[in-house]
């Protein structure tokens, strides 16, 4: 059953759109036969999904603590993405 939006906040809409956005792909690459590949595969738009909502909470949210963990978040995640796409191109057959 779909959400209704109508009420929700722009900042509930990116949130749930970063988190539908991801699932598909998580999903997708968890059922790869190589556990270790179907970790990362898993793990690579999980990571992106969490990038689009610190994102979020940077345009929507109001607290100075939080938007700093949020840029320490995006600035970890991509790394970690960076890292787990060069495992992908050794490892992934």
């Amino acid at each position: 059953m779909p959400l209704a939006t109508a009420n929700m906040s722009d900042a509930t809409k990116a949130y749930i759109e970063a988190m539908k956005k991801m699932d598909g792909p998580m999903m997708q690459g968890v059922q790869g036969a190589d556990p270790d590949v179907a970790f990362v595969q898993a793990m690579i738009p999980h990571h992106q999904g969490g990038i689009d909502m610190a994102c979020t909470v940077l345009q929507f949210g109001n607290d100075d603590e939080v938007k700093a963990l949020a840029n320490l978040f995006i600035t970890a995640q991509e790394s970690d993405i960076a890292k787990m796409q060069e495992w992908l191109k050794q490892h992934a057959k």
